[in-house]
C-alpha cells in the first residue's frame, strides 16, 4: 500500500487514498493551491502525473494526465498570484516546459515558447522568475505572469553566439528587499552574485567577489531583514 496520509491529531493519522495499491505512488512536491494539496504521484498505471486532494478518498485523484502515453513528471510546483506553476513534459522528459493552473482542468495550459526546462521558480512581485533554456540564448533567467504572451528572457546575461559558445547558467534564486539575487556566470569559467529588480537594465552584477571558481553551491539566507551569504569557494566568513 502506497498512498497519500493526514494527521487528524497527535493520536490519528488516516489514510486519505491508496494511490498505487501495486507499489510506490512516488508522492513528492506537495503544494497548497486554492485550499486543495497538489502534487506529482504515479497510480501504477498513468505514470508521474499531477493529483489533487481535498483530504477525502474522493477528492483525491488524477488531475491532469498531462503526458497520456507516459509521465510527464510535474516538479517544481510554485503558487504565485492565485496561479500553480509547474514543470512537466509531454513527451516523458526530453523537452520539459513551463505550465500554469488557474485550479480547473481547462485552465491547465502549457505557456512554454521558446524555451524549456524551467526550474528554480520564484516568485516576485505578482510574477515568477525562472531559469531556462533557449536555442539561442543557452540557459538565462526568464520571467513569466502566467500568460504566453507574459513569458520572456529578462536578460541574456552571457550570449551563445560569443566566444566560447557558453550560458550564464543563472541559479540559487532569493527574494531580498525587492530583488532577486541569484549565482550566474560573468564569464565562461566564472560566477559572480547578480541582482535585479526584474528588468533587464536592472539586472546587474551585485558585486565583485574574487575566487568565486565555477561554484553555484552557494546559499542565501535571508533573516531579520538581512541577506546573509558566502561569496567565497570554501571560505568561512560570511557577508551581508
Amino acid at each position: 500500500m502506497c498512498g497519500l496520509f493526514m494527521q487528524l491529531n497527535a493520536q490519528e493519522i488516516k489514510l486519505v487514498k491508496n494511490i498505487n495499491a501495486s507499489g510506490s505512488a512516488a508522492i513528492m512536491y506537495q503544494t497548497v493551491f486554492n485550499g486543495k494539496l497538489y502534487f506529482s504521484a504515479t497510480d501504477g498505471t498513468n505514470g508521474q502525473e499531477l493529483w489533487v486532494s481535498d483530504g477525502t478518498d474522493t477528492g483525491t485523484y488524477l488531475f491532469k494526465d498531462i503526458n497520456p502515453s507516459g509521465s510527464s513528471n510535474p516538479m517544481e510546483l510554485k503558487v504565485c498570484n492565485g496561479k500553480l506553476y509547474f514543470q512537466a513534459s509531454t513527451d516523458g522528459g526530453a523537452t520539459p516546459g513551463l505550465w500554469v493552473s488557474d485550479g480547473t482542468q481547462a485552465g491547465t495550459i502549457n505557456i512554454t515558447n521558446n524555451f524549456h526546462s524551467p526550474q528554480e521558480f520564484t516568485e516576485m512581485n505578482g510574477k515568477i522568475y525562472f531559469s531556462a533554456v533557449n536555442n539561442q540564448y543557452g540557459t538565462e533567467f526568464w520571467v513569466t505572469d502566467g500568460t504566453l504572451s507574459g513569458t520572456h528572457i529578462v536578460k541574456n546575461i552571457l550570449s551563445l553566439s560569443g566566444d566560447g559558445g557558453f550560458s550564464s547558467e543563472p541559479a540559487c534564486f532569493t527574494v531580498y528587499d525587492n530583488k532577486i539575487y541569484f549565482v550566474a556566470k560573468s564569464n565562461a569559467t566564472s560566477f559572480q552574485i547578480y541582482e535585479s529588480d526584474g528588468t533587464e537594465a536592472g539586472t546587474v552584477v551585485f558585486n565583485k567577489f574574487p575566487n568565486m571558481g565555477q561554484s553555484t553551491m552557494m546559499k542565501f539566507m535571508v533573516c531579520n531583514g538581512k541577506m546573509f551569504f558566502n561569496p567565497l569557494e570554501n571560505a568561512d566568513d560570511a557577508g551581508t
